[in-house]
């Protein structure tokens, strides 16, 4: 339908049964798809993943197959999926070294001179909980707002995940210029070369996607110790 986002007349105008996404996006926004009660006046039916809810875990996942599974009426092949998922998932954590301790981190989207975006991720509790399972902890999981250069190197993470996402900087450039920030060389994670570049429509679709960003993750990590 696009190669961006699906705007509200692009949804209506395919007379869909039903519209399936994350929370934020049913919006009455030029990104939006529309909010749940204008596509049930319209007598659209909609299904908010439960892995884009507030609080959300991993396990959510299996919720939203399960869910999905019944609506389309496939429950066996939902639940096959689910055991796919489920030993994708044993894989990356039996990948994971017995003496590797926890590793603090943080995202960063980008990076252009000296100025860093980096970005809490406080709300991204699918994401968060999904990467604890790589023994990663979310540093900042707690802080809501802007996060200052100076609360980066306080807070001094183990590993940077830098963020690749359409319309962004090229990540090699980011990368680049983290490396060549002075301000940042005290950064254990750049000390150690802990920076690692993920994708953002992997880790953000709130979907078993997130798992191939994690395997890819879990091999550049492991290549490194």
């Amino acid at each position: 339908m696009s190669e961006g986002y699906v705007g509200k007349e692009l949804v209506v105008g395919t007379d869909p049964d039903i519209v399936v996404g994350r929370g934020q996006l049913f919006a009455n926004a030029e990104w939006g798809t529309g909010t749940v009660e204008e596509l049930n006046d319209l007598d659209i039916q909609t299904y908010i993943q439960a892995t884009s809810t507030t609080g959300a875990t991993f396990e959510d996942i299996y919720t939203d197959i399960d869910h999905l599974g019944k609506l389309f009426t496939v429950e066996e092949k939902a639940q096959q999926f689910s055991t796919d998922i489920k030993t994708r998932m044993d894989a990356i954590v039996a990948a994971i070294p017995d003496k590797q301790a926890t590793l603090d981190y943080a995202y960063i989207f980008g990076a252009e001179g000296t100025d860093v975006n980096i970005y809490s991720g406080a709300a991204d509790t699918y994401l968060n909980d999904a990467l604890s399972y790589m023994d990663l902890e979310n540093t900042f999981a707690d802080v809501t707002g802007e996060i200052s250069v100076e609360a980066l190197l306080e807070a001094d993470p183990d590993v940077l995940l830098l963020v690749n996402y359409t319309g962004g900087r090229d990540p090699k450039e980011s990368l680049a210029d983290l490396k060549a920030n002075d301000a940042l060389s005290s950064l254990t994670a750049i000390k150690e070369d802990r920076i690692y570049t993920i994708d953002y429509n992997q880790f953000w679709s709130y979907g078993y996607q997130i798992l191939t960003g994690m395997e890819q993750l879990n091999t550049e990590m492991q290549s490194k110790n």
